[in-house]
């Protein structure tokens, strides 16, 4: 079907040749803001019903007057989709919403469920800062996919029978045995990419990230503890009241692998572009409003915080870092590689869709 041609050139945008499981459609769609053709269709289809209702033509005729005694004419389907999308919403933009939910299965698909809590700002900004710095296109594209949830994890792997069981679980690049093959594992933790996460971030003030940790902590936690809310607020405060354009050299500290930072993750996420966290009322009721703003701002603009835009700094890292990860994870899933059949029901053993992707063992290059 068309809409089959339109999943594959998704995957061809991520640099991938078929369809995998390692990303979500319904986020790769959101994501690039193409919606299903179902609804495209739809809308097109309600929108000549209702142009014809008000024509000179004798078709206005045949459109104000539906025939009920045929089983199925063009203009009865069209009445009954006119209503139903009415009932829907009068926004083209819920309509499309309602579609993206009702075919891309987003309600039984984690990957969807995730990408929805976090509220990623729209690609079109990054994607613009993508073409003005077109040496960190595969950091962008990363970003792209980590948006999208994808994972490189040698459990899928073994349940896809691609490796054997002896293969471990921890990170190809640290080898700590509490480290999952993860995108945010890499970005913030890794203690093999300490320096470039140095290089990247150093500029910053060396206090940005503990008072990025404490407006999370704003939000996580209650005011039903007042010396936690004052701790809090005395280091939001502290740091609105210094001089925040000063960028005071960090090197050999790696903030972003300080066991300080209670909100690694979700730093994280706010890096690649997150907005939401499940929090939004929380961050509309904040008195700390002003600084999300300006904070959410500064993901894609220079601005108070930051010289250059956080999505920026993180496409760079990206563009160092994935490299080296799907080299590593090339020479180990191949250490540990499997003749055996794929099992095709894999991916649901770790609660993924079907079809698991053997792009981490055939694709050492990063590029995808």
């Amino acid at each position: 079907s068309t809409q089959t041609i339109i999943n594959k050139g998704f995957y061809w945008i991520l640099g991938y040749s078929k369809h995998n499981s390692f990303v979500s459609i319904y986020c790769i769609s959101k994501e690039l803001n193409i919606p299903p053709l179902s609804g495209k269709c739809a809308l097109a289809q309600v929108r000549c019903f209702n142009k014809w209702k008000d024509s000179n033509c004798i078709i206005s005729k045949i459109v104000n007057n539906v025939a009920t005694t045929r089983k199925w004419t063009w203009d009865k389907e069209s009445k009954i989709l006119n209503d139903k999308l009415n009932n829907i919403s009068s926004s083209t933009k819920e309509i499309m919403e309602f579609y993206w939910d009702r075919d891309m299965n987003s309600d039984k698909s984690i990957k969807a469920k995730t990408y929805k809590l976090y509220n990623f700002e729209e690609s079109r900004s990054y994607l613009k800062l993508n073409l003005e710095f077109p040496e960190y296109s595969k950091g962008f594209r990363w970003i792209l996919r980590a948006r999208c949830g994808y994972k490189i994890d040698a459990r899928v792997a073994k349940a896809a029978k691609m490796i054997n069981n002896s293969c471990p679980n921890c990170c190809s690049c640290c080898f700590h045995c509490d480290s999952y093959q993860r995108i945010d594992h890499w970005f913030i933790n890794c203690f093999l990419f300490k320096n470039l996460r140095i290089d990247h971030f150093s500029d910053l003030d060396r206090n940005f990230f503990y008072f990025l940790d404490s407006l999370f902590n704003s939000l996580v936690r209650t005011s039903n503890n007042p010396s936690v809310d004052n701790r809090i607020n005395s280091i939001v405060k502290g740091y609105k009241n210094s001089n925040n354009m000063r960028f005071n050299c960090i090197s050999n500290i790696d903030i972003l692998g300080s066991k300080k930072i209670v909100n690694r993750y979700r730093i994280y996420i706010f890096l690649i572009g997150g907005r939401d966290y499940g929090f939004s009322d929380r961050i509309n009721n904040s008195p700390y409003k002003k600084e999300w703003e300006c904070l959410f701002k500064c993901q894609t603009e220079s601005g108070t915080y930051s010289k250059s835009p956080f999505l920026l700094r993180s496409a760079a890292l990206l563009n160092d870092i994935m490299p080296v990860v799907c080299k590593r994870q090339h020479i180990l899933f191949n250490k540990f590689k499997t003749n055996l059949s794929r099992n095709v029901n894999a991916d649901n053993t770790v609660g993924q869709p079907s079809r698991a992707n053997a792009d981490p063992i055939s694709d050492p290059s990063g590029i995808g």
